[in-house]
């Protein structure tokens, strides 16, 4: 539907918690748009470093054998963090994105910002998780072994990660985010998913985001005292090209998407939250990979799904 920029935009987080509670979808279940069967694959994770430039990185995927997805590979996720989060604490939102049928990648990407060195994410790390996957796609001693489908590649990021990514699918090199004039969008790239994300800086208003017709989803949290739902709207009403949808969880702060609220090391947010953690972690992971499968997969029950749970915008 047309979003009226005189409505609010929410999606209500007791309403899609009531659902989410009675299952969690499997690969097969989506693939044939049954919403609520209960879930009988096992996520597994690693830890490993990219070779690539050194990021001790997390992959969540599942289990093959179990899912009936022995046949098939996996398009990738690859989630880019909050400013100073460690990736530890993402946990229950990347299993939940793997039981969708995703292989969910989670580095801990280190750089510095101005004069502060820390956890934060680059849009080359875009890039460089491309070509890592499909080093661990073709290497015979990974557990993925032509596993990943590498021609697919979608984003999910947290704040300061998500506006690196979404910068990343406008294909610009934007400062802090990228050093240096051009940014190469990689081909393999087809959407994102993004939680308590804006664009708005210090200075001025939200710019236009050239999204491409890249298929882009923002969820808030009503609580985000640190990016607002206005702020993430406003942001939503920016990008220029649908299909886009924005949804906002009620009871959730800024960081209702990691395992514990205010995560160590991170800047705190001074709004508590009113929903569980794990609820709100798992909520946001169903939510964008649900997102994620209505357009990589042409999943027309994940459609459905989200069409029914926030304002998509559609040609």
């Amino acid at each position: 539907m047309r979003v009226d920029p005189n409505k609010e935009l929410y999606a209500y987080a007791d309403i899609i918690v009531s659902n989410f509670n009675k299952s969690i979808e499997t690969f097969s279940d989506i693939a044939n748009n049954d919403t609520e069967k209960s879930a009988f694959t096992t996520v597994y994770n690693y830890s490993i470093i990219n070779p690539l430039n050194g990021d001790l990185t997390d992959i969540y995927y599942l289990h093959f054998s179990d899912s009936g997805t022995n046949d098939r590979k996996l398009p990738f996720a690859l989630l880019l963090q909050g400013a100073n989060v460690d990736k530890s604490f993402y946990k229950e939102f990347a299993k939940t994105v793997a039981s969708y049928g995703f292989v969910a990648v989670v580095p801990n990407h280190k750089s510095t910002v101005l004069t502060e060195n820390g956890l934060y994410a680059e849009e080359e790390d875009v890039n460089e998780i491309l070509e890592f996957m499909k080093l661990e796609n073709a290497s015979t001693f990974s557990l993925l072994n032509e596993k990943i489908d590498t021609r697919t590649m979608v984003l999910i990021g947290h704040s300061y990660g998500g506006a690196a990514s979404l910068y990343a699918i406008q294909g610009t090199c934007q400062f802090p985010f990228c050093i240096g004039f051009n940014f190469h969008r990689p081909e393999a790239l087809t959407c994102g998913a993004f939680y308590g994300t804006i664009l708005k800086g210090p200075i001025g208003g939200v710019p236009e985001l050239n999204n491409y017709k890249m298929p882009i989803a923002l969820v808030q949290g009503s609580l985000d005292g640190m990016a607002t739902p206005a702020e993430g709207r406003e942001t939503f009403l920016n990008v220029k090209d649908s299909p886009k949808t924005y949804i906002v969880i009620e009871g959730a702060n800024h960081y209702g998407i990691t395992d514990i609220n205010n995560p160590p090391g991170a800047k705190p947010d001074k709004n508590n939250p009113t929903i569980a953690q794990k609820e709100s972690a798992e909520t946001i992971g169903k939510l964008c990979a649900l997102f994620l499968r209505t357009y990589v997969l042409g999943d027309d029950g994940a459609r459905t799904y989200i069409q029914n749970k926030g304002d998509l915008v559609v040609s």
